[in-house]
């Protein structure tokens, strides 16, 4: 009689495990694994032997255990699915290095933005892969820019907004376009900002769904001050502070697909050094629209 099979170990916990493989490279034995996830050891054993036996992991000579290539099967699946996967890691590098800051691409969504890929130090935030915010004024400014008027009436209807708060929105999508990208400012000083957003992300769950993420959105508007600063507010020489830098990567329809976002929080910045964010940011995402032959309308 055939020995029936045992029940695979919940995916929850197997997830956990290559999340946790994930970040370190150098390995982790089972019994360090079943301690930080908070598992039994003999959980931890049978969850490393049925990924072993795929590939997914390998047990190295000193009996750790690390990912294995098995996972690059995977690769074709993600790669079509995430075209920018590649290409991208270099120009997001390469901006966080050029411009000591964080930088995320985020993937644009029918009603959230998605982050699906991170560079340079965005850990005070919190800020990581499956990330989601929903498309709503204002933080849909930059996919939403370069809709037409309808979709673009709907959207500001569905923030309730009064007559001059509409207009001024507009105002700020008319803008958008014609710079190419958004520069968000900071009611506050940045240190206390990056606290507080950390905090907000921290305790939304990546799996949580957009009225749970929405839920927190208001006080991040008080955070970040949903306050997108007009090109004449940009000029010069003058200071100022700025949270973000952000731009669309376009589909073939010359629709934003992507967003790629600055995080640069700095509580004194001139519009010239911000121009010159601007500018280095463009560069990026048109050599990432050029890469998904998509259609790119900033001039």
């Amino acid at each position: 009689m055939e020995k029936p099979r045992s029940p695979s170990p919940p995916t929850a916990r197997v997830v956990a495990v290559l999340e946790a493989l994930s970040a370190a490279p150098d390995g982790l034995s089972s019994s360090a694994l079943a301690r930080d996830l908070g598992l039994s050891t003999s959980t931890a054993a049978t969850i490393l032997a049925a990924l072993n036996s795929t590939g997914y992991v390998e047990r190295q000579a000193d009996k750790s255990y690390r990912l294995g290539p098995g996972l690059l099967r995977l690769l074709d699946g993600l790669r079509r699915r995430y075209p920018l996967l590649g290409v991208a890691d270099v120009e997001l590098e390469s901006l966080a290095s050029e411009l000591d800051c964080g930088v995320t691409l985020a993937r644009v969504t029918t009603d959230s933005l998605e982050v699906i890929l991170t560079a340079g130090s965005t850990e005070d935030l919190d800020n990581r892969a499956g990330h989601r915010v929903p498309l709503d004024v204002p933080y849909g400014a930059v996919a939403m820019a370069w809709q037409d008027g309808a979709a673009i009436d709907e959207w500001l209807a569905s923030s309730k907004s009064g007559r001059s708060a509409t207009a001024r929105q507009r105002m700020v999508l008319d803008d958008i376009r014609a710079r190419g990208y958004a520069v968000y400012g900071i009611p506050n000083d940045a240190d206390t900002a990056i606290a507080q957003i950390h905090d907000l992300l921290a305790s939304v769950a990546t799996d949580a769904t957009l009225d749970a993420v929405r839920s927190q959105l208001s006080r991040l508007a008080g955070v970040v001050g949903g306050r997108i600063l007009r090109t004449d507010q940009l000029a010069g020489g003058e200071h100022r502070s700025a949270s973000h830098v952000i731009a669309p990567v376009f589909g073939a329809d010359a629709q934003p697909r992507y967003l790629v976002s600055l995080h640069l929080f700095r509580d004194a910045i001139t519009g010239t050094e911000l121009a010159r964010c601007g500018d280095r940011l463009l560069a990026c995402t048109r050599v990432l629209t050029a890469h998904i032959a998509g259609d790119d309308v900033t001039g």
